[in-house]
Parts: C-alpha cells; sequence; structure tokens
C-alpha cells in the first residue's frame, strides 16, 4: 500500500493516514488527539475525536463539539464545513469543497471560489486542481491563482501532482505545468499517464510513446501490460514481460529486469518493487537497491523512505539512501507520514522516528 491521495474524511473512523511529508498524528492511550509537526508533538484535545486528516504541514479534525479545526504551524482555526460532510476532499495542500453550488479549495488560510455550480469536473493533484467553470472553459488553481487555460471543456483529462494533461475537443493531447501548455501529439491517444515533467501515451494503433522536453520518442510497438508514472520517472512491463525504467531526465527505457515484478508501484520520484524472486527493491535518485532477499510479509513507501517488518517482526527502513533500524522491539502497527515513521509498541504506545533516528517525546 502507498500513501493516499484522496480522502472521504467525515464518515470514516479516526484513523492514521500515510500521505504527509514532516507531520504525524494519533490518538494516545485515553483517545486524546496529539500532532508531530517535525519539531515537537502537541495534545490538540483532551478528547476523543470523531475523525482526522492531515496534509503535508496540517492537520483537519472533527472534534466531539461538532467542530471541524484546522491546525498549522502552532495556529487553530474553526472551519464553518459542518454541512459539507463527505463533500470535500484533502490534498497534500489543498482542501477542495464542494457543496451547494459553490466549488471552492481553501488553501491553507485562504478560501478560494473556483466555480459557482454543482458537480464540477474536476481533477487534482497535490498543488494543483483543474476544472470546468460554468461555461465549460477548462481552468487551473494553481500556486494561489486561477488560470485560464482552454475555452473549451476537455474529452477528459488527468493530473499529476503539480499539472495535468488532456485532450481536447480535436482530440489533441496537451499538456500543462508551471503556467505553460504544449501540445503533445494532434493523433487521438488511445490512453495516457501524465508526471510533472512527462506524458506517456498510446496513439491510435497503439504504439507506446513518451513525451518529454517538448518532442515525443517512439518507446515500443505494443502498448505495455501495466504503466505506473511518477513526478519525474516512470515504469512498465512490455508486452513480453520485460520490466523497464525511465530515469530522470531520460527519454529512452532502461531494463530493470526480463522478468514481470511481483509488484512495482511509483511515489513521486521512487520506485518500490518485489522482483520476480521476491526480492525487495526500490529505486531513488538514479540508483537501485536490493534492500531484502525476502518479501516483507508488510511495507509502506513515500518518496525516499521504505518501511517493512523484518523477519523478526522488527521494522526496518531504506531511508534516503540507506538501510537501518527503526525500532528494536517487536511493533504491533506502524504508519509512513513522508518522512516521519509512526509505529505502535502495543496498547497505542507510539514511537517516531524522523529524520533518520528516533525522536524521544513524553
Amino acid at each position: 500500500m502507498n500513501r493516499l491521495i484522496i480522502f472521504l474524511f467525515f464518515g470514516l473512523s479516526t484513523c492514521l493516514s500515510t500521505y504527509a511529508q514532516n507531520v504525524a498524528a494519533w490518538e494516545d492511550q485515553r483517545g486524546r488527539l496529539q500532532f508531530f509537526d517535525g519539531e515537537k508533538v502537541v495534545q490538540l484535545e483532551h478528547q476523543k475525536v470523531n475523525s482526522f486528516q492531515v496534509g503535508d504541514d496540517f492537520i483537519i479534525y472533527h472534534n466531539n463539539r461538532d467542530e471541524i479545526v484546522y491546525y498549522r504551524n502552532g495556529r487553530s482555526e474553526i472551519l464553518h464545513l459542518r454541512d459539507v460532510m463527505t463533500d470535500y476532499t484533502i490534498t497534500n495542500h489543498f482542501v477542495i469543497v464542494e457543496v451547494g453550488n459553490s466549488f471552492d479549495v481553501i488553501d491553507h488560510n485562504d478560501k478560494v471560489n473556483l466555480s459557482i455550480q454543482t458537480n464540477t469536473r474536476h481533477i487534482y493533484g497535490d498543488s494543483i486542481v483543474a476544472f470546468v467553470d460554468l461555461y465549460g472553459q477548462l481552468k487551473a488553481f494553481h500556486d494561489g491563482e486561477k488560470h485560464s487555460i482552454d475555452q473549451n471543456p476537455p474529452i477528459s483529462f488527468k493530473a499529476s501532482r503539480n499539472s495535468f494533461a488532456w485532450v481536447d475537443n480535436r482530440q489533441w493531447l496537451w499538456f500543462y505545468n508551471d503556467l505553460e501548455r504544449y501540445q503533445v501529439t494532434e493523433d487521438p491517444p488511445n490512453d495516457y499517464r501524465v508526471g510533472s515533467d512527462l506524458v506517456l501515451y498510446t496513439d491510435p494503433y497503439d504504439e507506446f510513446y513518451l513525451w518529454r522536453d517538448d518532442e515525443s520518442f517512439f518507446l515500443n510497438d505494443f502498448k505495455p501490460q501495466s504503466w505506473k508514472v511518477g513526478d519525474n520517472i516512470a515504469a512498465y512491463v512490455d508486452q513480453d514481460d520485460n520490466f523497464f525504467i525511465i530515469k530522470e531526465g531520460e527519454t529512452e527505457a532502461e531494463m530493470i529486469a526480463p522478468e514481470t515484478p511481483k509488484f512495482y508501484d511509483i511515489v513521486e520520484n521512487t520506485l518500490v518493487y518485489i522482483d520476480d524472486q521476491g526480492f525487495l527493491n526500490i529505486y531513488y535518485k538514479g540508483k537501485n537497491t536490493l534492500v531484502e532477499y525476502y518479501e516483507p510479509l508488510e511495507f509502506l513507501y513515500d518518496e525516499g523512505v521504505l518501511v517493512y517488518l523484518d523477519q523478526e517482526n522488527r521494522l526496518k527502513a531504506f531511508y534516503e539512501g540507506e538501510k537501518m533500524k527503526v525500532s528494536q522491539n517487536m511493533v504491533t502497527s506502524f504508519k509512513v507520514f513522508g518522512r516521519v515513521v509512526l509505529f505502535e509498541l502495543g496498547n497505542r504506545d507510539y514511537e517516531i522516528f524522523h529524520d533518520g533516528k528516533p525522536f524521544y517525546h513524553n
């Protein structure tokens, strides 16, 4: 399992998110909500909350007073979202709200109206929201502002962490990132995937292409069996079961193995996979590392962080380029919040591992 981007916040039991960079949250033995902000642990509530969720540097929770609280950088704010219930979504940076005839985004303390309508067509990543407004125009919200992208609604659109691609009404494929739009191809794509600086797509004949640096590069005569895209890397399994990676900045695929992996996934620029022999591997910052000669019973991962239970049920990690021990004792559960590892020794006794070392707290 990996970190999740979409969360239906209300209606869920209180849980531990796997989606943040330097923060974490949990309920202690008395049911009190605790929050780690990267430097210290703060008790946010004295009584059990209904539910909570974390972003990159914030937490939103529903307390027992029926209030929705947004906490960031030591400050709490009550959000008037009680009537929304399941109609909002948390990304790493935003709270996306759709209720009544209003489609809004909360960008930290700023609430911005994106469109006045119901059931707005939209997609989103960590820090971008693309949507079709009331007049059918394709727009995007990022860096605190709305931007017009196309006068017509897309046939389809897909987002990465900070960019998106779309097929326009002529069936041309486009890419948008950082205020720039690029035409990928005039041929109607049969399928496509988008990253922060690349697009993988198949043409009308299912030939497989990579678009990068405003140019398309042929990869294969056939559509891959499976393919995944991160920020600046991608991986796929071809028709002959060969496993390939496309590295940062490159325009050719490199074979990792001649056999289909048992499992593989990408988070941002980190590829985690279990090879055909059952060995645990990670690709990070241009280097492929065989982490263990076995398949762990459980493992979680994020950008540059892979945490797993060893054969003695103790916690180990590949942490930003180094293998290390996380726990000396057996653990009952663990979560990965970006660079924060939160693990339980039993009876809601939680420990924190951060910046490659234990964080000691009372």
